[in-house]
């Protein structure tokens, strides 16, 4: 993996904000939300068979392709669905509280459910330099961020630059009484890196190539 200036990432947020007092409210975040804004990007998701795709062809993400965190747009806070379509969320920046629902006013649907999201940048492989937003409400989604934000938290707290975890993308899963085999999104963390893209641990000897893999189904 080449070096990557990870500083392009488009946030909406381009000042990088005091890391002190953004971990400050990261750990907040952590410990009482994550237990169990849209800016145009493709969405990253893993579908109901354990595959990560993105975008609306439901691209399938290339085995062992790594992505970078940003670890600075971390956003948290609600969504309200409509015949299985988003009707409208809120959502603020990790090292912000979020508001009340009833601060935010009716849900335009169905009742305002907790939500999460993050942009990430490919850094290697066949998606290289793609950017895509992981977002979502459900629990899954929730242990998922729940498992990496801590680790975020210790990094920025300790005053340590490389807060960008590089992950893959890796599922988990467990057997449903109803539903059968139920799979859960991992991000797993191979090393952290700066917003510069300054490297912090051994970089992993390269994987070969593949051929293109399909495109999901919606």
């Amino acid at each position: 993996m080449s070096k990557k200036d990870l500083k392009a990432f488009s946030t909406s947020s381009a000042a990088i904000p005091d890391i002190d007092d953004f971990a400050a409210g990261l750990s907040t975040t952590a410990q009482t939300e994550l237990r169990g804004a849209y800016n145009g990007s493709p969405i990253l998701r893993m579908n109901r068979s354990g595959y990560w795709t993105y975008g609306p062809e439901a691209i399938e993400v290339e085995e062992d392709s790594e992505w970078a965190v940003n670890s600075l747009s971390l956003q948290h806070g609600w969504i309200s669905w409509s015949d299985g379509k988003p009707a409208g969320e809120f959502m603020v920046s990790m090292g912000k509280p979020v508001p009340p629902t009833d601060e935010i006013g009716h849900a335009p649907g169905e009742p305002w459910t907790k939500q999460f999201s993050v942009e990430m940048k490919c850094v290697s492989g066949e998606d290289e330099d793609e950017q895509v937003i992981f977002k979502g409400n459900s629990i899954g989604v929730a242990d998922a961020f729940g498992a990496l934000v801590p680790s975020i938290v210790d990094k920025m707290q300790a005053g340590d630059p490389a807060y960008i975890p590089v992950v893959t993308l890796e599922n988990e899963s467990y057997q449903h009484k109803t539903y059968g085999k139920i799979y859960k999104p991992v991000l797993a963390v191979k090393r952290w890196v700066t917003l510069d893209g300054d490297e912090q641990g051994k970089i992993e000897e390269e994987q070969p190539k593949r051929g293109r893999r399909r495109r999901q189904a919606a």
